[in-house]
């Protein structure tokens, strides 16, 4: 059986996945995020999604969603959709 490769964008960028935690340290949700390497994956996904306290429209207070950095890898095509797959019927 051949390995699957990684999935990557035009500009070169890995697709990384990884998973949320709340201030109890319980996952509460996943997202993904492209980027050349680990490290500059690391730095965005730091940037963009951690967050002590913030109000939500929908959902109210939110005392803190932080990413899981244990979980933070290097995702390929199939691995991607199967996320997505997840997310959707845990919504719908």
């Amino acid at each position: 059986m051949k390995r699957e490769k990684l999935y990557r964008n035009i500009r070169g960028e890995y697709l990384y996945l990884f998973n949320f935690i709340d201030e109890n340290g319980r996952p509460c949700g996943f997202n993904d995020i492209w980027a050349p390497n680990k490290r500059v994956a690391y730095q965005n996904s730091k940037k963009l999604y951690n967050r002590k306290a913030y109000q939500h429209e929908q959902f109210g207070w939110i005392s803190a969603i932080l990413v899981d950095f244990k979980t933070l890898r290097r995702s390929t095509r199939s691995q991607y959709h199967l996320q997505n797959k997840m997310g959707h019927m845990m919504t719908c």
